[in-house]
């Protein structure tokens, strides 16, 4: 069954032929979301990287933060800007299109402890909680400038007078997910954006108050007119900005996180994220070779002669973005699209550049079984955010159906040049079960090393021979592909299972071939894990939690597994809680797995 879960190029491939290959949150540069960006001269006086603190209620309680490269021409007032923003609100991921926006059912409520440190929402202002990274570009946004003011400043800004500066840009954030989207709409009103001190402003002290009205749910048309339908979802969110630099990179006055940066950049105002290429150069269309398009991400910008690549890695492949059947009524007629997400392990040998790609990937279509042998009729809803494909398949626990894992997890090989910034890697994906409609599929291409998005080709329905040997029959079909380091290297474990992530995608049966999205498939229960499995802290603890009808005071699901999956190889290979720790699935499933050295 592996195949047929496996890999970012999927089945419902054969749906997609005519349908354009579209980025995340508004990459302009690859998507068909979104206006075609106006050239703009960029020799007017707002020019330079801004930060965004979006609030509610008071500053010092923060919500979003954002850092935006913005161009002005001063003949036009023409505005246009490039921004990665993060979540920093509790129950939302830093990005709804990371796959970690998940990781939650790891702990859930009862068990915080069981979630990765250091990586969730505090609301403190300034920098958000990533990692992890997320995999979306900047988003585009779009507005004016107004020297003498406009009305609709006035009446959405508080203390705004109707000859006061402002701006008003609008940015569409696509890839959602089924709460929000599946895409949402922000107008942002800046009052005084030169800080010369308009009512209810200080001049001089950096800093410019605003507001944010955010549309959930709008169509992707509606997004591609920037132009929002229905009522405001969130209003009046308060915003604060700052000039942090402006378009020539002299440092302004930047907001107050910008002094001690997490990540030891020696000029935080200019290089946030502290990796050798400034905030502007990571936000400019025309970047540098060796920047990537994430300001707050230090892994995507480096220095060619000493980098080593190696780390665990997420990546996203959108084959059809969800939308809205009827644009005026998107939250009664949403339409899943069909999305690929996948967990890497990238080996890279420094002493000849040569590096190997193992990877496991989750498909996310409403019209195809995530797992027919273990979870028949179970798909996808076709939204890029939430959990794992497929609904509730346990009564009651609220987890999610997983794909099994019956053989070796795909390896692609390939090399870096350190001179492009490009991994060229090619492999064969086998139809382990027979089960795919499109058969053996050799893929190859080339990964931008800075993580902005790449291409790749599939040729489909290739005999095995001409799949292991790297000699397709059929035309390529170019795939876009998305990629993210995120921290920890090889010790990442994402789905907190007690086994890192890649040691998982090996072939070692006792802590590899497994699935890095699953939390279920090594029973280390302790808290927190410790990656072993023995006597004292698991097995005994399982024991402990026997609870047979699952309405015993002591059961826990942190405690409980299912039966094997159908179809999957191994005693590991299992899927969400069923609600019952009793004794063939939960207590000798512990002892089957007795690990006391750990992995």
């Amino acid at each position: 069954m592996e195949r047929t879960l496996v890999g970012i190029v999927l089945a419902v491939l054969v749906l997609a032929t005519a349908v354009a290959f579209f980025s995340l949150n508004g990459n302009e540069e690859a998507s068909a979301i979104g206006p075609t960006p106006t050239k703009i001269a960029n020799d007017g006086p707002l020019g330079g990287v801004i930060d965004i603190l979006v609030w509610s209620g008071t500053e010092a309680t923060g919500l979003f933060h954002c850092i935006s490269k913005t161009d002005h021409e001063s003949s036009t007032d023409q505005i246009k800007s490039a921004t990665q923003c993060y979540s920093d609100t509790p129950g939302f991921s830093s990005s709804p299109n990371d796959p970690d926006s998940w990781d939650d059912l790891v702990g859930g409520p009862d068990n915080p402890d069981l979630r990765i440190p250091g990586e969730l929402a505090d609301q403190i202002p300034g920098p958000p909680v990533p990692p992890p990274y997320t995999l979306a570009a900047p988003t585009k946004g779009y507005g004016l400038y107004y020297p003498s003011g406009d009305a609709a400043c006035a009446l959405n800004i508080a203390g705004q007078g109707p000859t006061d500066p402002c701006t008003i840009q609008t940015f569409c954030f696509t890839d959602q997910n089924a709460v929000l989207g599946p895409n949402l709409i922000w107008v942002l009103y800046m009052g005084d954006p030169l800080d010369t001190g308009a009512a209810g402003q200080t001049a001089g002290d950096g800093k410019t108050q605003g507001v944010i009205d955010i549309y959930y749910n709008q169509a992707n048309s509606t997004c591609k007119a920037l132009m929002p339908k229905g009522t405001v979802s969130s209003a009046a969110n308060d915003t604060t900005f700052w000039l942090t630099t402006d378009k020539a990179g002299t440092p302004g006055t930047s907001a107050p996180w910008r002094v001690a940066n997490p990540h030891g950049s020696s000029n935080p105002t200019l290089d946030f994220d502290g990796d050798g290429c400034t905030d502007q150069n990571e936000l400019d269309k025309t970047s540098v070779a060796k920047c990537g398009d994430d300001p707050f991400n230090p892994s995507d910008s480096f220095d060619s002669s000493t980098v080593d690549l190696s780390g665990t890695y997420d990546s996203l492949a959108r084959v059809v973005p969800a939308d809205c059947s009827d644009p005026q009524d998107c939250i009664n007629t949403l339409v899943g699209g069909a999305f690929g997400r996948c967990r890497a392990y990238l080996d890279h040998d420094t002493s000849d550049d040569s590096v190997s790609w193992r990877f496991y990937c989750l498909r996310d279509t409403p019209t195809v079984e995530i797992n027919p042998e273990a979870f028949p009729g179970l798909t996808g809803d076709g939204f890029a955010g939430g959990p794992p494909p497929g609904p509730e398949s346990s009564p009651g626990n609220g987890l999610f159906a997983f794909g099994d894992v019956n053989s070796s997890h795909a390896e692609f090989t390939g090399t870096f040049n350190r001179v492009t910034n490009e991994i060229s890697l090619s492999g064969c994906w086998e139809d382990v079960d027979g089960e795919d409609p499109l058969g053996n599929i050799y893929l190859n291409g080339i990964l931008d090393a800075n993580q902005r998005p790449s291409t790749f080709n599939a040729h489909y329905m290739q005999s095995l021979s001409n799949c292991q040997n790297g000699t397709p029959s059929t035309p390529a079909t170019v795939e876009d592909i998305f990629l993210v380091k995120q921290p920890g290297g090889a010790a990442r474990d994402n789905d907190q299972d007690g086994v890192p992530d890649s040691q998982e995608l090996q072939d070692d049966p006792v802590c590899g071939q497994r699935d890095p999205f699953n939390p279920f498939d090594y029973y280390d229960v302790s808290i927190p894990r410790d990656g072993i499995i023995d006597l004292t802290n698991d097995i005994f603890d399982v024991i402990q939690h026997y609870a047979p009808t699952g309405t015993e005071p002591q059961y826990d699901v942190n405690f409980d597994r299912p039966p094997t999956m159908v179809g999957g190889a191994g005693h590991w290979n299992r899927g969400s809680p069923d609600g019952f720790i009793d004794l063939s699935n939960d207590i000798l499933g512990v002892i089957q797995q007795y690990n006391p050295d750990g992995c």
